[in-house]
Formats: structure tokens, C-alpha cells, sequence
């Protein structure tokens, strides 16, 4: 039998979350105005809306969560960062990691002894445990649960782990146990006048008596229900769905609804049309396909009951459609056999045919599937009761032993001694030998130092013929070596112009722009990226560790990591955008912070413009942002200082970058994000270090920053087409005949 309702929190779960701004979420977090334990509902939030979106993200959060609670040695931030994360390692089914977690948080809430928060872990511990089918662990963290909320008082809470127990017993079957333990929490929620656990436990009940009496079990009727015929458990079964029903429907719990009326159906055969259909149309609105399928197919049982086959054969086919889509072997074999009959009574003999023949062969794979399931199923029950034996075995074995271990103990001193006393003769034995051997040894060392002497002057004579042939043989195979690692070149510049964002997919947005993209050898290690995102430009510039082949890896890497966190997770603020990609490059390159490690990484510079609020974002890792204006810099920036040249009526803003890269660094702060009011004609300009880095000129020195930027000036005024190729003519011009040292990217944007 399926679960139902395992859990009552599921019924209040609000993903309410989703119309919040998650920007806004971040920008709690990020906050620095904000304690850090003023943060918490920020991160409840944003787990609860990443544990339905993106379970990764999900585990990102909370993480981070976690380490604000390390960070600040909080017991009451780490408990509920610890809770939340196992709660998502359980959605994941990492059931030995979520019981980690819940342990550890346990720990802490004990230590705060806040025993309402501990019964419930333990609570939610049982269910790990029952998704686990290890029922002893699940009832015994039930029951310790139970008995918290049993001393503090806790009615509700009692009657959710008694909801929870009777679950537990429920799937396994065991009705007395289950009916107890729903009984005692109906009980309790009926005092306490709770109408939605009320429905749920009455629902819970009734699917009991529905189960004994449509399985025809007469031995759980007399056990049980104590009753002596099948017709009392079915009218107990409908006076409990009919009382669900009705506070359902007053309370509007339309996940329940559908079931009720299914089961009602069921059990109810002069209104069961009406019941199925009501089903019916509910799950069709929520879309759910297994339960229209269900409904589907008893709807057509009800029209064939009552020689309506026409009727019946029109939602036998919708239900055999509901049965492909699913493609669940059982529900189509379900189908065939009952279109076989109708098509039979409609006088369809081919159809009818043909239907029964794939019923046939359907049902033998299903018996072949269920043998092995109930092989897999004895062989747990045997393992089971062998455990038991053998911990029984142990129990006894642990008594004789004991009395074993005081009879040997004076056996193992006496023994001991003995020992010791051999001990000390084998050691001088051995001593007089070693010594003896390695005089030998000496002797034997002497006479082969002799022999080596005599074969390594033959040896050197034969060396020096080889050699020449030796030489000619490494010449071709480094020139087959340089050969296979230039096609491998090649390739790699293939694949990376490949992930790149082609130049005019960037014309519909902001036209007026240029991409300066000169890589030092055939693949680069500096990138460019954009993307729209919610009708807000995203574009970055980057320089990536080292290039050639090793700074191409790390810049496929940055492509991919932008795409997932923009376009996958829908964050656009940047200053977000590089907490996220910094994790990313942390995690997947395994960097620890250690002495002697890889300093891999990325800087960047990256902003963000609203078409809506005609806004400038800009966040940056060790690369500055240039805006060239014709506006005062305190009209332009969001406050912060910058750097200010002049030329004629222009005038270029240099925004400073955090001085940390995207990587593991001894500073591990969360990036600055700036808010930049710009205007029409304004300028901006992102680039990696490989321009004004270059050595050239009359003297052989780098280009410098200076310079960089005197060009961007006397260019201004010029189409972006054309300052384009200012810059690259003066790289040319001032690299002259010597080697171009690094990558170099410069991205150019007018608003």
C-alpha cells in the first residue's frame, strides 16, 4: 500500500517563497549592516524555496549557513543550519548523511535544551529510519520522541508522532498496532479541535477498513476490527472517509480530496460513478496522470456493470493513453484486459483479440518482475531473523566468555613470562648473526663494485655508437609528438570558440559595442560571456590562471559556472554571481588553502544593466570597470570614491575591484556590488591585465595602464567599430617584431 500522509508538515509547506525577490534574499545575507544571527529567516527562506527548485542550491545554502554558525561558534545558528541540512540530504535520499546531520543537530539542541526542537529531530529521525525499512530504529526514535513531547506536554506534538507510529505500522501491515496509535492521536486532535490532522488520521483509519475489506482478510477482521462480518469494516471505512471528507472540503484540502472520493468509490457501489468522476476532475486540474488513470479505469468498470459498453469503451481508451504516457507496465496490462472484455461484449472480436494477447504478455513479465521481488523479500526476511539468531548466539557466547577470561588471564601472565625470557635468547641469537651477515654482505659488496667497474667500461664503448642512432630516432618522434599535440591545439580552440557567445548575438541588445579578443596562443585563457536573464543584461570580462591549453581549461570552466548560476539558478546581481562562481572554482579544483597548493583561479570584472530601471550593476575579483562620462562621478557611482582623468569635456571613472580573486585566497570576503546611474552615451569598458601588460616600444618596457587609458580618452568620440581598431593598432604598433606575453581581452559597451 502506498504512504499517505506520512507526514503532516507537508500540508503547510508554502512555497510563498517563490514570489519573493531572491536578489533581495542575497542581499540580507550578503549585508554587512546585519548581524549574522539576524540572517536566519533569509536563509530559511531561500532553502525553502531551493528545496523545490534546485536541491543543489539547496545544500549550497545551507552550508553557508552552517559556516556562520562555525564561524561565530553559535549553537543555535549551527543546530538550525544542521536541521536544514539534513532535511535536504533526506529530499536527496542521502539517508546516512541526513542522519549525520540530525544527530549533530540534536547535540546542539540538547545542549540549548530545547526539547521541543529535539523531539522533533528525533521524529524526523524514525522517518529516515522507515524510509530505510529498518522499522526497530524507526519505532525506537519514534517512541523517544513520544516520550519528550509526553514530559514537556506537548499534545500536538504527541498526536504527530502517534500519527507518525501508527504510519510506520500501517505499511508494514500490522493494522492492531496501526488502528492503537491512530486511535490515541484522533483522540487527542478531537479535544484539541485540529480539523486538518483530524481529517488525516480519520482518512488513515478508514484506509484501513477499507483494506481489510476489499482484500477480504478475515483473519485482521476478527483480530482487528473485532467484527464478524466484512460488511461492518465497510461501513466503519465509510464513516471515517465521509468525516475527512467533510473537513476536507470545509478546510479546502484538495490534496486529500481526490483520494477520498476514490476510496468512497470504492466502497460505496450505488454512488461510486459519482465519486470517481468528482476524482477524476480534481486530478485532472493538479495534473497528477496516476490518478486519472486510477479513476479512469473504475469509471469504465462502473459503465460496464451497467451494460453501457459504448460508455465504458470511451474511458477505457482514455485510461489505456493515461497508461502509455506513464508507461507503468502494470497499469497498461490493467487496460488491455479490461478494453479485451469490453470490445468482447461490443462483438469486436479482433480487438478483443488482440487486447487479451497483450494483457498475456504483459501479465508474464509482471510475474516474472514480482518473483523476484518476493525472493528479494524473503532473502530480507531470512538475513533479518539470521541477525537475530546470531545475536542471541553472541549473548550466551558473551556469558561463557567471561568465564573463559578469568581463567585465562593467570595462563596469559605465566605464558608471558615465559615469552619474555625466549624473547631476550632469540634476540642475542639473532644479533650474533646479523652481525656475522652483514660482514658478508661487506665482502660481497666489494667484489661487484669490481666487476661493475670492468662492464662499465665496455658499456660506455657500445654507448657512444648507439647515440648517434639514438639522437636521429628522438628527432622524429618530437617531431610525431609536436604534430599530435598541434592538432590537439587546434581541437581545443575549436571547442572553446564553441562555448563562447557569438558577437552578434549582443547587437539586439545594446548595438553599439565592440569585443577585443586577441588569445597569445591558439586557445586563450582570458573570456567574454553575456547572456539576458529577466530583461537584465549580464556581461563579463575575465582573465583566467596561465593560458594555452591550461588557461583554456580554467575559462570552459568559468562559461559553464556563469551558465549554471545565471540561467539555471536566476541570480543576476553580481555580486552574487562571483560569491557563487568562487564556491564553484573552490569546490571543483578541490582547494584546500594550503601551503604549496595551485594558485588557480580567475579575475573578473562583471555587470549587470536593467532595461527596466536603465540601472548599472557592477561587481569585480582584482579587475577594475573604466566609464567614460561626460557627468560628475558623484552623479555617476552609488558613493564610492574613484579614480578621475580628463580630456577635453570627457572624463574617465576608474571603479576599483575588490582585491581578492575567484578562488581560495587568505581573503574570503563577499564580494562588493556597486550601483552606477549612467545616461545615453556613456561608456563602459571591462579587459583583462594582457594589454597594458605587454612589453614593446622604443625601450623594450610594458605598455602600461597610463597609456591604456590616454587611448580609451582620444578615442572616445569615435564609433565603437573604430576604437576598436585604434586599440588594436596601437598593441601591434607598440609589441612591434617582439612576442605577444599574455591574453587579451577588452570588452566595450555604450548605453
Amino acid at each position: 500500500m502506498r504512504k499517505l500522509f506520512l507526514i503532516w508538515i507537508i500540508l503547510f509547506v508554502s512555497l510563498s517563497v517563490k514570489s519573493q525577490d531572491i536578489d533581495s534574499l542575497y542581499q540580507i545575507i550578503d549585508s554587512k549592516k546585519l548581524k549574522y544571527n539576524q540572517k536566519s529567516d533569509a536563509f530559511q527562506s531561500l532553502i525553502n524555496y531551493y528545496t523545490y527548485q534546485n536541491l543543489d542550491s539547496a545544500v549550497l545554502v545551507a552550508k553557508q549557513w552552517l559556516r556562520q554558525g562555525e564561524l561565530h561558534k553559535d549553537t543555535l545558528v549551527l543546530a538550525s543550519a544542521l536541521k536544514n541540512m539534513a532535511e535536504v540530504e533526506l529530499k536527496l535520499a542521502r539517508y546516512s548523511s541526513s542522519l549525520d546531520h540530525f544527530n549533530k543537530a540534536l547535540t546542539f539542541y540538547t545542549k540549548l535544551e530545547d526539547k521541543n526542537q529535539s523531539s522533533d529531530i528525533l521524529k524526523r529521525m524514525g522517518y529516515v529510519y522507515e524510509e530505510q525499512h529498518d522499522a526497530e530504529n524507526a519505532v525506537k526514535h519514534y517512541l523517544k520522541a513520544l516520550d519528550i513531547k509526553e514530559k514537556i506536554g506537548d499534545k500536538k506534538g504527541m498526536a504527530s508522532v502517534y500519527n507518525g507510529i501508527g504510519t510506520l505500522y500501517h505499511n508494514q501491515k500490522n493494522y492492531k498496532e496501526a488502528l492503537k496509535y491512530y486511535n490515541k492521536g484522533l483522540k487527542i486532535v478531537t479535544e484539541l479541535e485540529m480539523k486538518v490532522p483530524e481529517s488525516i488520521l480519520k482518512m488513515n483509519i478508514g484506509t484501513i477498513y477499507c483494506d481489510i475489506f476489499l482484500q477480504n482478510d478475515s483473519v485482521n477482521l476478527l483480530n482487528v476490527c473485532h467484527y464478524d462480518s466484512f460488511p461492518q469494516a465497510q461501513q466503519q471505512a465509510i464513516l471515517y472517509f465521509k468525516g475527512s471528507l467533510e473537513i476536507a472540503k470545509a478546510h479546502n484540502l484538495t490534496n486529500q480530496l481526490p483520494k477520498l472520493y476514490s476510496n468512497l468509490g470504492l466502497l460505496d457501489t450505488i454512488n461510486a460513478l459519482d465519486y470517481f468522476l468528482k476524482s477524476y476532475q480534481l486530478l485532472k486540474q493538479s495534473g497528477e496522470i496516476q490518478g486519472q488513470w486510477l479513476n479512469l479505469y473504475y469509471i469504465a468498470g462502473k459503465y460496464e456493470d451497467k451494460a453501457d459498453f459504448k460508455t465504458a469503451l470511451k474511458y477505457s481508451r482514455e485510461a489505456f493513453e493515461l497508461a502509455k504516457e506513464l508507461n507503468h507496465v502494470e497499469d497498461k496490462a490493467k487496460s488491455h484486459k479490461q478494453l479485451a472484455f469490453i470490445y468482447y461484449k461490443l462483438g469486436d472480436y479482433e480487438w478483443a483479440y488482440e487486447n487479451i494477447s497483450y494483457y498475456i504478455e504483459l501479465n508474464d513479465s509482471l510475474s516474472q518482475v514480482r518473483n523476484q521481488a518476493d525472493f528479494a523479500e524473503l532473502e530480507k526476511k531470512w538475513n533479518y531473523e539470521k541477525k537475530e539468531k546470531e545475536n542471541e548466539l553472541l549473548k550466551k557466547g558473551k556469558e561463557l566468555d567471561d568465564e573463559r577470561i578469568a581463567k585465562q588471564r593467570l595462563y596469559l601472565w605465566a605464558s608471558g613470562l615465559g615469552l619474555m625470557l625466549f624473547g631476550f635468547l632469540i634476540f642475542f641469537i639473532l644479533r650474533g648473526y646479523r652481525q656475522k651477515q652483514k660482514a658478508n654482505q661487506l665482502l660481497s659488496a666489494q667484489k661487484a663494485q669490481i666487476e661493475e667497474a670492468n662492464e662499465e667500461l665496455n658499456q660506455q664503448n657500445e654507448e657512444i655508437a648507439a647515440q648517434r642512432d639514438q639522437i636521429q630516432d628522438q628527432k622524429e618522434h618530437i617531431e610525431d609528438i609536436h604534430r599530435e599535440v598541434s592538432e590537439s591545439i587546434d581541437y581545443a580552440k575549436r571547442l572553446q570558440g564553441s562555448i563562447l557567445p557569438k558577437p552578434e548575438s549582443l547587437i539586439q541588445h545594446l548595438p553599439d559595442h565592440f569585443v577585443l579578443f586577441m588569445p597569445k596562443d591558439k586557445v586563450s585563457g582570458d573570456f567574454y560571456w553575456w547572456t539576458v536573464q529577466n530583461e537584465k543584461l549580464i556581461v563579463t570580462a575575465a582573465d583566467c590562471t596561465g593560458h594555452g591549453v591550461p588557461g583554456a581549461f580554467m575559462s570552459m570552466l568559468g562559461v559553464s559556472f556563469l551558465k549554471e548560476i545565471v540561467t539555471k539558478e536566476f541570480i543576476t546581481q553580481p555580486s552574487i554571481i562571483l560569491n557563487h562562481l568562487r564556491q564553484e572554482i573552490i569546490k571543483t579544483l578541490g582547494q584546500k588553502g594550503q601551503a604549496g597548493e595551485q594558485k588557480d583561479g580567475m579575475d573578473m570584472s562583471l555587470v549587470q544593466v536593467d532595461y527596466q530601471t536603465q540601472q548599472v550593476q557592477f561587481a569585480a575579483a582584482n579587475n577594475p570597470l573604466y566609464i567614460i562620462s561626460n557627468r560628475n562621478y558623484e552623479s555617476i557611482t552609488d558613493g564610492v570614491k574613484v579614480h578621475e582623468e580628463t580630456f577635453d569635456s570627457l572624463k574617465l571613472y576608474e571603479l576599483k575591484s575588490d582585491k581578492m580573486p575567484i578562488a581560495i585566497y587568505e581573503k574570503m570576503d563577499d564580494f562588493t556590488n556597486h550601483t552606477l546611474n549612467l545616461a545615453k552615451g556613456d561608456r563602459l569598458f571591462m579587459f583583462s591585465d594582457g594589454f597594458a601588460d605587454q612589453f614593446g616600444g622604443p625601450k623594450g618596457k610594458k605598455f602600461m595602464y597610463k597609456n591604456f587609458k590616454s587611448i580609451l580618452l582620444n578615442t572616445a568620440t569615435l564609433s565603437m567599430t573604430e576604437q576598436k581598431n585604434r586599440l588594436k593598432s596601437a598593441f601591434e604598433d607598440w609589441k612591434g617584431q617582439g612576442e605577444q606575453i599574455d591574453d587579451v581581452v577588452i570588452i566595450g559597451l555604450q548605453l
